[in-house]
């Protein structure tokens, strides 16, 4: 008697069917781990920019200016921060983008979809020589990071408090 070896046509469709139920059910999963992966980098990539900004304006002692920008080149003046922003010695502390001042770091737009929009229409925080935030109009100032999608569960904040102090926040708490 022959020995066979193989799968029946029958048995294949059955595994094929099973495996297409199963990557049906992830997918909708994955996207979620995909979109909080994606605000947990924009997040941090501000972040790292203030915390950056406060540590040069120590390190130089004088003030340090991170702006929101939208064309790299100088600071707007919108909340919007997702069409980038700049990072700056701000020699005379007027927060504006100077002939004198020198652009330490740029980020350019933010290629996602997501939103990211600072409260109290904050457009610039500035460092000053001790490393606190000057001149916020509250304490803290929150920056939301918001996705197009399940932004009841997947938006992330960033809190920049006047002492200097910065904390990621999850939706529901503090001012997120």
């Amino acid at each position: 008697m022959r020995l066979q070896q193989g799968f029946t046509l029958l048995e294949l469709l059955v595994s094929i069917a099973i495996v297409a139920i199963m990557v049906r059910l992830a997918v909708p999963s994955y996207q979620f781990i995909i979109n909080s992966s994606r605000i947990s980098g924009e997040l941090n990539g501000l972040l790292t920019s203030f915390q950056f900004a406060r540590a040069e304006a120590v390190r130089r002692g004088l003030s340090v200016t991170v702006c929101s920008s939208a064309n790299g080149t100088s600071c707007s003046s919108t909340n919007n921060w997702k069409s980038g922003w700049l990072v700056f010695v701000d020699v005379n502390n007027n927060a504006s983008l100077d002939a004198g001042d020198t652009v330490l770091r740029q980020q350019a737009t933010l290629a996602s979809a997501n939103t990211v929009v600072a409260d109290n229409s904050v457009s610039t925080v500035r460092f000053n020589r001790e490393g606190i935030a000057a001149g916020l109009p509250a304490d803290p100032v929150t920056f939301t990071f918001t996705p197009p999608s399940n932004a009841s569960t997947q938006k992330r904040c960033l809190a920049v408090g006047a002492a200097g102090r910065m904390t990621v926040e999850l939706p529901g708490v503090g001012g997120c």
